[in-house]
């Protein structure tokens, strides 16, 4: 009837006029507004929802949670319902697989809705760092809403974490033209062209027109610093940025961070550093790149016990991050290298270094260095070599692989596995991408010698490897050995029998 429309008419008034008022950021009347619009129809799920995720936001997640629940029971398949009280379960209740599980759902019934696609990512990403599955979840947000520059971004800085820079600027490059005045858009793509190929005025222009947005953020203002350091060699003038930044930003613990590791690249500073660090820290205690950084330096200064501990506390904070996982475990292997320690004491460090770098690879086993770094403790360390083989194989295979991952491939493959084919196809990859590299040179050498019996080129291949280091032994040795076999052939033809 007549009744029934208007109430329809007034609550979809009451419900329109929530969202104008949130826009304009007036919560308490949205909140009024919803209200109405709910006491005129109490089954409206996305009313309920949005009245809830209210509550959130004023801190009291009880509340909210009951009106979440309140909606589902209206309509299990509420989309805002499952994304709101997923965020409820991440940011207020620390729970971060109760959370996936409700944006999971809302992306399985709405499979063209961003929202729970863009939330899923972010979870994925910064909460659970699993890098893949954040990947396929940002692509799959990017694709509903290819003009949302936030994910673009976050996917980007995921990309450059993983060492693929290329991947990261193709992302952003569509959302330049779109968004030229996006500062935090500008910053990432500076990185992405600096790692990718080394583009230093192209990154200098980026960074300076993030800084012409806003010549107070200390972020843009950190970004420039690091560039001019690290490309220009600018350290007076990265100082003054950093000082900059610190004074614009005194309670953030990145300027200082950024500050001390770049005093720390520079040589010759480290109780600056040191000090940069601790300020870092004392400004954010559970700031897990401040203590991983400050646990490089204590391991420099061979503070084992305290790197020990500032490391372990940077996992509490992230336990999953991939990069601190790997410096822990190389802090590890190398005290096993510089103390006197019992036979059962370095077997313990051995097992935990090995624990770690498993871990670092199963968060991010596109990772070349990290494959190579586990390669390498299975050839040197446990002499597990069809292991080492199957990591290096895998460290080759990422995205601007090492040079000595292939050179590693090669030497395992020839002197333990006997597999001289293989082992060929790895130093030629070594020299291809790093054609005077000399000890790839002088294996690869000793193999064409033997058991190859390829002693032209053998020959050619070592002595090459004389021009360029006269005194290298092994190559010496090959030589050696090529002469004497010519020695042995000239001998037995001048002594073969004549016939009567």
């Amino acid at each position: 009837g007549s009744n029934d429309f208007e109430d329809i008419m007034e609550h979809l008034s009451h419900y329109q006029r929530s969202h104008v008022l949130l826009e304009r950021w007036d919560i308490e009347g949205a909140q009024r507004e919803l209200r109405e619009a709910i006491s005129i129809d109490g089954n409206d799920a996305d009313a309920l929802a949005l009245l809830g995720a209210i509550a959130a936001f004023k801190n009291k997640p009880d509340r909210a949670a009951h009106l979440f629940q309140q909606a589902l029971a209206v309509d299990p398949t509420c989309i805002s319902a499952l994304c709101h009280e997923g965020h409820l379960f991440e940011c207020h209740h620390n729970n971060v697989h109760e959370a996936e599980a409700r944006y999971r759902s809302a992306c399985s019934l709405s499979p063209s809705s961003f929202a729970p696609h863009a939330a899923l990512a972010s979870l994925l990403h910064y909460r659970l760092s699993d890098p893949e599955a954040a990947i396929q979840s940002y692509r799959q947000a990017i694709a509903i809403l290819p003009t949302d520059v936030t994910m673009r971004v976050d996917a980007a800085k995921l990309f450059l974490a993983q060492g693929k820079a290329t991947s990261a600027y193709d992302l952003l490059a569509p959302a330049l033209r779109l968004h030229p005045s996006h500062a935090p858009l500008l910053r990432t793509a500076a990185h992405a062209r600096w790692q990718g190929s080394q583009d230093k005025e192209g990154s200098l222009q980026l960074l300076e027109r993030a800084l012409a947005l806003d010549p107070q953020d200390p972020a843009a203002m950190c970004d420039m610093a690091l560039l001019l350091a690290l490309a220009n060699g600018q350290y007076e003038a990265s100082e003054g940025l950093y000082q900059r930044a610190m004074a614009a930003a005194p309670d953030d613990p990145v300027p200082p961070r950024e500050y001390g590791m770049m005093l720390k690249r520079q040589g010759g500073r480290v109780e600056e550093a040191v000090g940069l660090l601790q300020k870092a820290l004392a400004l954010c205690p559970s700031d897990s790149s401040s203590l991983a950084r400050y646990a490089d330096l204590l391991q420099e200064g061979q503070k084992y016990e305290e790197a020990d501990e500032c490391y372990a506390r940077a996992l509490d904070e992230t336990p999953n991050n991939a990069d601190i996982l790997s410096r822990y475990a190389l802090m590890l292997a190398g005290r096993m290298m510089r103390e006197e320690d019992s036979p059962a004491r370095t077997m313990v460090l051995q097992r935990r270094s090995g624990e770690l770098l498993e871990r670092a690879v199963a968060v991010r086993p596109s990772g070349g260095v990290l494959q190579y770094n586990l390669a390498a403790h299975y050839d040197r360390v446990q002499h597990d070599y069809d292991k080492a083989r199957d990591h290096y194989q895998l460290a080759v295979r990422c995205d601007n692989p090492l040079p000595d991952a292939y050179f590693r491939l090669g030497y395992v493959l020839q002197y333990h596995l006997r597999d001289y084919g293989e082992a060929e196809a790895a130093y030629q990859g070594c020299l291809l991408a790093q054609p005077l590299h000399l000890e790839a040179m002088a294996n690869y050498g000793l193999l064409l010698c033997n058991p190859l019996k390829r002693y032209h080129s053998s020959r050619r291949v070592l002595g090459r490897v004389l021009e360029l280091a006269p005194d290298h032994e092994d190559a010496r040795l090959g030589l050696k050995f090529l002469q004497l076999l010519d020695n042995a052939q000239r001998r037995q033809a001048t002594e073969e029998p004549t016939s009567e």
